[in-house]
């Protein structure tokens, strides 16, 4: 009798031993981004003991990075039923469900990873405030991105940024110019989104301030393109630089010499200076250029 009670406890032990054996395998295998040959031993793993979540989000993992989102969120979802008040599970749950177009259920999930305090903090609200926004609830998701902005950690630009997005869909272009500046200034060298903060505050007659951007983003170009400098010349006339701006046209005018647009807008800019002269001489070829307004401008302003 005590030799059959030595021999079962043996046996469990060695059960437990080849149960660790596997996880850490897979673990190893994981590691080394051999996905598949994970999936393999989280399975035996599994088949040594199906009561430990932690070995099921081990395979989720796994399975997400061979982009099987479907057998992922089973594995993620098994976790949740063995373990409820796992807020990182309950995050992964939702990730996938995002993946898969499930934004309710990405919701919910995301709601549970904030509720129990997933390691993976406010992430939980960035992915919540993205299922929101697919849902069609884009009050909040303003909302997840205000606690992530007042989480103040390593998302603060990302949730700027994404709330700035967010507000130029619903045409608040004023809240959307906020959130892109501080974009810009937590990160100085995105070019594109500093010409697109001066874009947007020209669009809102803010000229001033687009004209600073501008010149920042040209200022981080090697060699800035034609088009460029015929945007800055259009605001540096808004604000009745004139000199500034016939400055510009004449670079676009040196890069293209055929460019009718650049010659009208130099021959206004010269007009507002009070130079007519000089304006009819770029308005006069303007319209050998084929520009139409030129014509008419002639007729009435040049002899």
């Amino acid at each position: 009798m005590k030799k059959l009670v030595f021999l079962s406890f043996f046996l469990a032990q060695l059960g437990i031993s080849n149960a660790q054996s596997f996880l850490e395998r897979g673990v190893t295998a994981f590691h080394q981004e051999n996905y598949k040959d994970a999936v393999t031993w989280f399975n035996w793993a599994i088949k040594a003991d199906s009561l430990d979540a932690n070995r099921y989000l081990n395979r989720g993992h796994a399975k997400r990075a061979l982009n099987n989102y479907q057998g992922a969120l089973k594995d993620f979802s098994k976790a949740v039923e063995l373990d409820s008040a796992n807020g990182d599970a309950h995050f992964l749950v939702g990730l996938c469900a995002f993946y898969l177009n499930d934004f309710n259920l990405s919701i919910e999930a995301n709601s549970k990873a904030i509720e129990y305090g997933s390691a993976y903090g406010s992430q939980t609200f960035m992915n919540r405030s993205q299922a929101y926004v697919r849902a069609g609830k884009d009050k909040k998701a303003l909302e997840d991105l205000a606690s992530v902005i007042a989480l103040n950690d390593q998302n603060l630009m990302n949730a700027h940024f994404e709330r700035g997005q967010l507000y130029m869909r619903m045409n608040n272009k004023k809240s959307a110019l906020a959130d892109y500046k501080t974009v810009v200034e937590l990160n100085p060298k995105n070019i594109q989104l500093t010409w697109d903060v001066g874009r947007v505050s020209y669009e809102i007659e803010e000229y001033a301030d687009a004209l600073a951007y501008y010149s920042r983003a040209m200022e981080q170009i090697d060699n800035p393109e034609a088009q460029l400098y015929m945007i800055r010349g259009e605001t540096f006339e808004k604000l009745k630089h004139y000199e500034a701006a016939i400055e510009d046209y004449s670079r676009v005018i040196e890069m293209q010499p055929n460019f009718a647009d650049a010659h009208y807008s130099r021959g206004q800019a010269k007009a507002r200076a009070g130079k007519n002269e000089e304006a009819c001489v770029d308005w006069i070829k303007a319209s050998e250029l084929g520009h139409q307004e030129a014509k008419g401008v002639i007729v009435y302003n040049c002899k």
